[in-house]
């Protein structure tokens, strides 16, 4: 027997927006970049950009990078490179 997963929430707005960090962290998460790439271009500490990271997590609603990516793209808080 198949069981459902608990949907995640899908807002089409943020209850929090993202600070203007958090937004560069998320840009660059979405080009691909490490955590300690994010670090050297925004010249921060590494544990700095976790901490971006997981409040991203947060208002987004996502666990993982690929949904706060996916969630950020369909809230048109990043764009597709055309």
């Amino acid at each position: 027997m198949l069981q459902r997963l608990p949907a995640q929430p899908a807002p089409h707005t943020l209850v929090e927006p993202l600070t203007a960090r958090e937004g560069e962290v998320l840009l660059l998460l979405a080009q691909g970049c490490t955590n300690p790439e994010i670090a050297d271009h925004l010249c921060i500490a590494v544990s700095t950009v976790k901490v971006h990271i997981r409040n991203v997590y947060a208002k987004l609603h996502a666990r993982n990078r690929i949904e706060a990516i996916n969630a950020a793209y369909r809230l048109h808080l990043i764009h597709h490179p055309t």
